[in-house]
This record gives C-alpha cells, structure tokens and sequence, in this order.
C-alpha cells in the first residue's frame, strides 16, 4: 500500500533569506510607486538597495550567532547544532513513516509475548530503542550519535512519532481486512496453505508449492524479481515454538537461491522462537502481513546490515 508523507518540509536559511528579499524588492517598489510618487524604475532600484541591505545584514547577524551564539556553544561542547537536529528528525520521519508497519507488528508482539519480570511498555520501549540505534541513527558519526542519545527531547521526540506512526498502521491493518478474510480456525494445514499462497499472489509473489516433493520444512516457495523466500505455514491453536523456526532454517538450505526464511501463522511465537529467529534470520510472520512482505524483507536486510 502506498503511504502518503503529511510531513511539512521547512525552508532553508539562503531559501528563506531569498523569499524575503524577493517579497521586499516587490512590495517595496509598490509601495514607493503608489504612496511617495515615485517613478517605477527608480522606486524599484531603491527598493532593490533597500532590501539588499537588510538582507545582506540579517545574513551577518546570523553568521555572528551562529559563531558566538548559544547554538555555537552547545555544538563545541558536545551537543547537536538546530541544523542538525532538524536533518536528524526530518530522516526520522520518514524512517518511521516507512517502517511504520513493522513497528505497529512489533508493538503488537510486545504486547502478546510473556517475558517474566518485563511489563508489555518495557518490551515495547526496547524495540523503540532498537530502532533509534538501527535505524534512525545508522551511519551517523560517533560524536552525533552519542550527542543524540544524550539529547532526551530529541528521544522523546522520536518516540512519540513512532507511537503515533504505529496507531496509524494499525488502523490501516484493521482497514486491510481482505486479506485475512476467509480465514477459517477449523482450516487444515493444507488448506492454510493454499490460503497463505492466495495472499502472497495478491501482492505480485510467485508462489510453488512443496508439500508432495519432500518440503524439507519449506511449504512454499514465494519469489519476485531476484528474490526468494522459504516459508512455513502454520495453522496453530496455541503459541508456535521454536521447533518451527528449525525446520524453516533447515529447509532454506535445501531451497536453491533462497535468501529468506518466514514462518507464518495465525498464532503468536515463543520466547524462544523469537529468540532463535532473531539469530538465524527467519521472521516471524501472522497471516496479515504477508500483504506487505516486500516491507518486512526491506527492513530484515537493513538490520542484517546493521547487525
């Protein structure tokens, strides 16, 4: 699904300063034509001096601050410049915005999981922390990075957008309801199957069939342009384990050129599912998102590349 940015691109310092010399050049000669009889061409020339000035002074004022000002000061003790700071956020928008559904689905899982001792908010909280540190602030120098993590409004910040970005995935998902629609609990595996395999043809995925030819662990075989993805189906009433995970781990080397691995199911997963998954590289997948599989193997190799 195509997701439309509401996100206001603010105007840089020489955009701004040439905006406002343009509209004093304009409103200048106007006014000098209309109210002091001025002739136009002479009214424009003074009005262009006019605003020059003005503009070619607000540029050294703003250069003196940005060299003595408190900014300056903040930068050479450690902290982010406010041009850095809003190229950090403006690349947070719309890493989040882009990432939005994975968060929503991570969200989710923190909140179904059983982790003794760590509350649903503390789970949650260290997936939002994950994602600052591999995402957000991926390929940022070690003095910006250290200096962001150290900024709390700038943190808060962000975690107050991916709370929001996540909301508004997870009304979209509960909009998406044709894609898990004719889902039955009394499907058998095989009928699971051939569900899951409808749903990735939706989305454009070519989709084989494995079960009679010694699947090895592998249900179906999803491809689209160079990539290929091992999936398992499972059609489950209680959590799926890790055992799962091995079998797909297993059957991704017996599938020539597979780069992925998924287990799906209409269930949630383990702790130590999750936990081996997260090791050998396998996602963890309900029904619902195989709509938007491409995102999901996106945002896999970026934390591969991360890792």
């Amino acid at each position: 699904m195509a997701r439309h940015s509401h996100h206001r691109r603010s105007l840089g310092f020489f955009q701004r300063v040439f905006a406002f010399w343009g509209a004093g050049v304009i409103l200048g000669t106007l006014g000098l034509a209309a109210f002091a009889s001025f002739a136009f061409p002479d009214a424009a020339k003074i009005a262009l001096a006019g605003a020059t000035v003005i503009a070619l002074a607000y540029m050294l004022r703003q250069a003196l601050a940005w060299t003595f000002g408190p900014r300056a000061r903040r930068l050479r003790s450690g902290g982010l410049s406010a041009g850095s700071i809003a190229r950090l956020n403006r690349r947070a928008e719309h890493l989040i915005e882009r990432h939005a559904g994975n968060l929503a689905r991570k969200r989710r899982e923190s909140a179904l999981e059983d982790r003794p001792g760590v509350s649903d908010a503390e789970a949650w909280r260290r997936v939002q922390d994950r994602f600052i540190e591999r995402q957000l602030l991926d390929g940022v120098s070690d003095d910006a990075r250290a200096a962001a993590l150290a900024d709390s409004q700038l943190i808060g910040r962000w975690i107050r957008t991916m709370e929001r970005a996540a909301d508004i995935a997870e009304r979209q998902r509960a909009r998406r309801s044709f894609f898990g629609r004719g889902f039955r609990t009394a499907m058998t595996g095989s009928e699971y199957e051939a569900f899951c395999a409808r749903i990735l043809e939706r989305s454009g995925w070519r989709v084989g069939n494995l079960r009679d030819t010694g699947d090895q662990g592998v249900d179906l075989v999803a491809r689209k342009r160079n990539c290929i993805v091992a999936i398992q189906c499972k059609r489950y009433g209680g959590s799926v384990g890790n055992g799962a995970v091995q079998e797909i781990v297993a059957g991704r080397a017996m599938v020539e050129g597979a780069d992925h691995a998924a287990v799906v199911s209409n269930a949630t997963y383990t702790r130590s599912a999750r936990e081996l998954a997260e090791v050998n590289h396998v996602l963890l997948l309900h029904h619902d998102d195989l709509g938007r599989l491409d995102d999901l193997l996106e945002v896999e190799e970026a934390l591969r590349r991360a890792a």
